[in-house]
């Protein structure tokens, strides 16, 4: 009889696990098409619903000594400044949250990299970009509660070591670090003076995932020195709000990408938290102001749901 209630009581937890996924999925659908209906309407009436994107302000203005910035309330509140701190190593191999995936960013510019300089900028950047940051309710629905640590501060210090932004300001410095970790996939930024310099020397290296262009005058660049790396620049952009939507987006990508090769090695854990990680990447995208994250994040979901039940499978 023992036996038989401790298989009942399973069956019934499994079962409410399921459910629980697929209320979850319906919600995110549901506000998936709340948020293309304020879009439309926006087309339609030639009004916003939404607040515009904060910081429009050009991208070279960024780098200015004197630049003042006005955040919104949630960000201003509690912005972490420190994120370069060791950090002692923790968990096995199986659970160690900071081996799942091996990306970082890298940022180069002879203002914004100096590290009295845009202090709040590379906060933003450096809260939007870390999957391991928690920034609201929904996006606490993804937190794996067995990656939750007793003391937080170790979770705190991992992401001063791990998928986060590395500014630099000196080329020789930058360039020494990107060839020391030629174990990561390195999502590159650079002005477009800096750019000149050091892109022909890192354009080819297999650490390199992919490489923005943040600067002023676009066509300035493109008609000279970039356009012989057309193959290698990810893209040209000239507004931070920009850099940062495509950031999130093509990290989440490649968050994706990590899960389906955890799949591939029946390593659901690995898998549903790279996928958790995309989500929370693409949740973000959209209130920053991106488009075109509907299809990518309902195949995240999807991808979330059969690793998340596979895995609950494996472990009753």
């Amino acid at each position: 009889m023992p036996s038989r209630r401790v298989g009942e009581r399973k069956c019934r937890t499994s079962s409410w696990r399921k459910k629980e996924l697929t209320l979850l999925s319906l919600r995110i659908t549901l506000l998936q098409s709340f948020t293309c209906l304020h879009s439309e309407l926006e087309i339609l009436t030639g009004r916003k619903f939404w607040p515009d994107p904060i910081m429009k302000v050009s991208g070279p203005s960024l780098a200015r000594p004197d630049q003042t910035w006005n955040l919104p309330r949630p960000m201003a509140e509690n912005v972490e400044i420190d994120y370069y701190s060791k950090v002692r190593p923790y968990w096995d191999n199986d659970r160690d949250i900071g081996t799942f995936s091996d990306h970082l960013t890298v940022w180069l510019d002879l203002f914004i990299g100096r590290p009295e300089e845009s202090i709040r900028l590379k906060a933003i950047f450096q809260r939007f970009i870390q999957p391991l940051n928690t920034l609201d309710q929904e996006e606490e629905a993804y937190d794996n509660p067995m990656t939750l640590l007793e003391d937080p501060r170790i979770l705190e210090e991992l992401k001063d070591r791990v998928y986060c932004l590395k500014p630099f300001f000196e080329v020789d410095a930058c360039l020494a670090f990107i060839r020391e970790n030629d174990g990561k996939k390195i999502f590159f930024i650079a002005s477009g003076t800096m750019g000149e310099k050091i892109v022909p020397q890192i354009a080819d290296l297999p650490q390199i995932h992919g490489i923005y262009i943040f600067c002023g005058n676009i066509s300035y660049h493109a008609q000279g020195w970039a356009g012989n790396y057309v193959e290698h620049i990810s893209a040209m952009l000239d507004h931070q709000d920009n850099l940062l939507i495509r950031m999130t987006k093509d990290i989440s990508a490649y968050l994706e990408d990590k899960g389906d090769h955890y799949m591939k090695l029946l390593e659901t854990f690995k898998a549903k938290t790279c996928y958790a990680w995309g989500i929370k990447l693409s949740m973000r995208q959209e209130k920053w102001g991106g488009r075109c994250y509907q299809e990518p994040r309902a195949r995240l979901m999807n991808k979330f749901i059969i690793a998340d039940t596979s895995y609950e499978d494996d472990h009753p």
